[in-house]
């Protein structure tokens, strides 16, 4: 007969493990993790308790996306994104409006990213031209979202992001006068579209916008600003000079395109960044190949085509940035379609303009990884450095107290190379966490304090993987009215969360799955200190609060007076729903689930529910459940003769609960059974009998009660 020896688990901060785990009695992990761990919440004291229920906040009547939106002054709102419109809520969860967003369709919603400089909301996606919403503090109002208004000059000139996209490298255009409406642009091949007709082109940094198509060489146009003239140049010798160089003149340092070569002692250039033509006194044209004696300048019989040339990065024919990101006072756009490893960063202090102007520190900046050519940016995160995750892996700016992000300083140093996947990443106090592409598995940033590999990547959430399905949405909480606990919410593709409790203090994170019941949650957010998910319940989608004080899902509380039969407008002919009474007894908040599951009638009449007077919570019921490990002995190995002789659950204020089947009351004999049971804090103990190889140990909850679980000790014999 085997000696009895006592299995104690301490400690559940490992949460659920995946099955490969469940023989390793011989590890430590073995101890800290669990078989099964659903719809609990792990703690910081290494137990676990029920997690909350969810209480209806508003009938979205489609599927939205949640953003917590506090202004310069302090002002919280929040805001649900739905399809065309945004929905605004006050922090006592009244609508306060709803603000017209035409071109933020329910297509976009889940993909979109969100940003915030000052009072403006900037919203990206590929799916359409990037939008705002402006608050205006003295109305607490936002206006209707709008196209994102780039800066305007007061030479018309735009502040728009400008680039010279790979297919069009080495080809000219041609304008037809340097001023005016009705000029046609000419180009040297095929550059043009008919999607063009509205976008904006610098020829030499110099602004134009098209206005007709003609074909895919030629296009009409209006000049925003004067282009610069073409002048011809009487020179000591042309040779060694060619099209499309960048020359100039010894004495004014003037700069010029060379646009043609007329003979052997003429040139035709075009003047950049100046009007002013070089001075013809001791003056010499310096070349890459050489210099000559520079005697004459003279207007050109006809305008150069110029290789200088850039079209807005962002149109309906480039198409739009899929990320946005606010760092260090410039605004990132990110994900272009025709250039996915660019970051076009706007001018510090000014998040509308993005002129590169010539590459001064404050100006902004069009950059990417030089080794990640064609590789979506996935996301940026602004963190002590800038972290940018891509296709190709995840990499960060090099930037410090000596060395601030500018035009002269910016390279891209890859961290890792995990391709990042469509899941949104989350900043913590330690680094950055993402989901990686194709694995179900979270990735963490940390700083190394290194100079040169200043961060570091290591995976996250190892133990757990059978639990993390495919995560289309993350949320940190980091202390909330959900308890001091940190906690990763990772909303599952199939509609489930996959609750991650991180401890700053432990290297190991510790997982369990929450799931509502006939429910898909769609979305996770903060907002006001609380945590609100969108659900659709049936394809009937809500704003829900998850809450501590809430023992049911989608629940709400109503009262009932005697004789009537209880009776809730928000329950019109449904079934199996669940009522807990509430009542104050000896100044201890109880709950007692009714231990019935009701249908009710056209009109919200719990049938055959009691007619008291009472307070009630009614929604729907989820059964928390806790597998530990079968018991092994860690010499031996599985017994086929083994048994749990006795259990003893170390509670905290808990209500009833159920281990392998058996109900544990919190009534004792001198308690009142006509009120709601007391909770008990204490040992409860069962004794059991039956012998087999794998005998799991099975606590869970069918009606619903508080549950806290300190410590859980097994007698094996």
């Amino acid at each position: 007969m085997m000696r009895p020896r006592d299995v104690v688990h301490f400690t559940f901060e490992g949460g659920e493990a995946d099955p490969q785990y469940e023989r390793r009695a011989d590890a430590d992990l073995w101890a800290l993790t669990a078989k099964r761990m659903r719809d609990v919440r792990l703690t910081n004291g290494g137990g676990f308790t029920r997690r909350p229920g969810t209480a209806r906040v508003y009938d979205l009547t489609g599927t939205g996306r949640g953003f917590e939106f506090v202004s310069r002054a302090g002002t919280k709102r929040l805001l649900i994104f739905r399809d065309g419109v945004v929905k605004v809520f006050t922090t006592a969860e009244a609508l306060d409006a709803t603000v017209t967003a035409t071109a933020i369709t329910a297509a976009y919603l889940q993909t979109m990213q969100i940003a915030q400089f000052d009072d403006t909301i900037i919203v990206a996606s590929r799916g359409f031209h990037p939008q705002q919403l402006v608050w205006t503090e003295a109305t607490l109002s936002f206006a209707a979202a709008a196209n994102f208004a780039f800066d305007t000059q007061s030479d018309d000139s735009k502040g728009w992001p400008y680039y010279r996209f790979r297919d069009t490298r080495g080809e000219t255009i041609t304008p037809s006068a340097v001023s005016g409406a009705g000029i046609t642009l000419q180009a040297s091949a095929d550059v043009f579209n008919a999607a063009h007709v509205g976008v904006r082109f610098q020829l030499l940094g110099r602004e134009v916008e098209v206005t007709a198509f003609t074909d895919a060489n030629t296009v009409t146009a209006t000049v925003k600003q004067e282009l610069y003239p073409t002048r011809k140049l009487t020179i000591g010798s042309s040779q060694g000079f060619a099209v499309g160089q960048i020359v100039q003149d010894s004495v004014g340092d003037i700069e010029m395109e060379v646009v043609s070569i007329v003979d052997g002692t003429h040139i035709e250039v075009i003047l950049m960044d100046t009007f002013t033509d070089p001075t013809t006194t001791d003056n010499k044209l310096l070349g890459p190949n050489g210099s000559t004696a520079l005697t004459a300048v003279a207007a050109a019989g006809a305008i150069g085509g110029t290789v200088q040339w850039k079209e807005q990065l962002i149109s309906a024919y480039r198409g739009y940035p899929g990320g946005v990101l606010a760092h260090k006072d410039r605004l990132i756009f990110c994900d272009f379609p025709a250039a996915p490893e660019l970051h076009a960063m706007s001018i510090v202090g000014f998040y509308d303009d993005f002129d590169t102007g010539t590459g001064l520190d404050d100006e902004a900046i069009v950059d990417g990884p030089g080794d990640a050519k064609g590789k979506r940016v996935r996301f940026c995160v602004s963190a002590e450095q800038l972290i940018t995750l891509t296709e190709a892996g995840s990499y960060y700016v090099g930037e410090g107290p000596n060395t601030p992000l500018t035009p002269g300083d910016i390279e891209f140093l890859q961290i890792g190379p995990e391709p990042a996947g469509d899941c949104n990443p989350v900043k913590t106090a330690e680094g950055v966490i993402f989901s990686e592409k194709n694995a179900d598995r979270l990735m963490v940033l940390n700083a190394t304090g290194q100079l040169r590999r200043a961060w570091g990547a290591t995976e996250l959430s190892s133990v757990s993987s059978e639990i993390l399905i495919s995560p289309t949405r993350l949320l940190l909480v980091d202390g909330s009215d959900l308890g001091p606990e940190r906690y990763i919410f990772a909303v599952n593709n199939d509609g489930t969360l996959c609750v991650i409790h991180y401890r700053r203090d432990s290297e190991l994170t510790g997982a369990t799955l929450w799931s509502l019941t006939d429910a898909d949650i769609v979305d996770v957010f903060a907002f006001n200190n609380s945590v609100y998910a969108v659900v659709s319940w049936g394809g009937s989608y809500w704003l829900e609060r998850f809450d501590n004080d809430r023992l049911l899902d989608h629940s709400k509380t109503f009262s009932n007076v005697s004789p009537a039969t209880p009776t809730s407008a928000s329950f019109v002919s449904k079934s199996n729903v669940a009522l807990v009474w509430r009542k104050t007894v000896s100044s201890e908040a109880r709950r007692a689930d009714l231990g019935e599951l009701y249908t009710t009638t056209a009109g919200g009449v719990f049938t055959g529910a009691p007619t008291a007077s009472r307070d009630y919570e009614a929604g729907w019921r989820f059964e928390p459940e806790v597998v530990p490990w079968p018991p092994i002995d860690p010499i031996t190995g599985p017994s086929e003769h083994q048994r749990i002789a006795r259990a003893s659950i170390d509670m905290l204020r808990s209500g009833s609960f159920y281990a392998m089947d058996q109900l544990f009351s919190p009534y004792r004999a001198a308690d009142d059974v006509t009120e709601p049971p007391p909770l008990r804090t204490g040992w409860r103990e069962r004794k059991y009998s039956g012998r087999k190889r794998d005998f799991d140990f099975t606590l869970s909850q069918v009606e619903a009660a508080p549950l806290t679980v300190r410590t859980i000790t097994l007698k094996v014999r």
